[in-house]
């Protein structure tokens, strides 16, 4: 049969010729619908990096049909469940070209849906951590800082492009009070971050105004708290600290009494007595959704229906 179409054997390939040699960009390799969703959805809940490496981008569990996924309602909206993450090795065990890997991979999601003054500030957090001369030596405590600052960013507005030296000063006392820890760390040359516990009084987090905060592309933005530069408290121990629950390493609440919510298995949520926790409610800036899908809300360190953990006084 003639036909212009059927005598160009190239016009019946759906893809383009195999060019030897060349090939395809790791960055290039799908990144998991279920990880796109949380971005399109407005970055409101934290994503491991470990789900952005090569290789899980490249496996079976990334590349399930979103479809077979776990989905609920939410405020009218069809949103994936999250039941639906999980991560088969922790970011903090990431190596170097793992996280670099990820980090690409997480730009173009920012990119992708936010504005480019977010992209900027994103940018610029990890160059801090990219281009710092102490990186190698020290690079448990960077995936610490780094884990840190993108978890908080999805609780309250934090400013990702100025690097937080008291964030970072938090995880430097922790190593060092490590009975295997070396010596203490070494300032750098050069005007980097210092990897070195500061000696001048910590300074609260930069905080952005409600309207400042970029959020995603037509989409709202829930209010934040307008000048309101403190510590939040860790809805897990209750401590005053630059850290978050999930990286929160402490046995016991700051009161003395035992920790009562258990970590998120496989990405699900927060667990209070066997059942969900709404981890919102015990934020800063609590939850606004009057038909949430974890109430009754509770206190996660004292298990009030009245307040959250920002007001507990137990």
């Amino acid at each position: 049969m003639t036909g212009k179409g059927r005598s160009d054997p190239s016009r019946r390939r759906h893809n383009p010729e195999k060019a030897e040699g060349v090939l395809v960009s790791a960055v290039g390799s799908r990144i998991p619908r279920k990880i796109d969703k949380i971005f399109e959805d407005g970055w409101k809940e934290h994503v491991p990096l470990s789900m952005l490496t090569d290789s899980y981008c490249e496996s079976r569990e990334a590349a399930a049909d979103p479809d077979k996924m776990s989905w609920t309602m939410k405020h009218g909206r069809v949103a994936l469940a999250s039941s639906s993450l999980s991560t088969v090795k922790s970011e903090l065990d990431l190596n170097f070209a793992e996280w670099t890997q990820a980090w690409r991979r997480l730009l173009i999601l920012i990119k992708r849906y936010f504005r480019k003054s977010y992209l900027n500030r994103w940018r610029a957090h990890f160059n801090h951590i990219f281009s710092n001369p102490n990186r190698d030596r020290y690079w448990h405590l960077f995936l610490q800082y780094d884990s840190s600052m993108r978890e908080r960013s999805t609780q309250e507005s934090i400013d990702a492009s100025v690097f937080q030296q008291h964030i970072f000063d938090h995880f430097v006392l922790e190593h060092q009070l490590q009975p295997s820890a070396p010596q203490p760390l070494s300032m750098p040359q050069g005007g980097h971050p210092l990897p070195t516990p500061s000696t001048r009084r910590a300074e609260p987090p930069l905080l952005y105004n409600s309207t400042d905060r970029p959020g995603p592309r037509n989409s709202y933005t829930n209010p934040r708290h307008k000048g309101d530069k403190k510590f939040f408290r860790c809805f897990r121990c209750g401590r005053a600290e630059p850290h978050g629950p999930s990286t929160c390493r402490h046995t016991s609440q700051s009161n003395g009494r035992e920790i009562i919510i258990t970590k998120p298995v496989a990405g699900g949520p927060w667990m209070l007595d066997g059942g969900p926790l709404c981890y919102k409610f015990n934020t800063a800036s609590g939850c606004p959704k009057p038909d949430c899908d974890f109430k009754p809300h509770r206190c996660s360190l004292c298990k009030s229906s009245v307040h959250g953990a920002q007001q507990c006084t137990a």
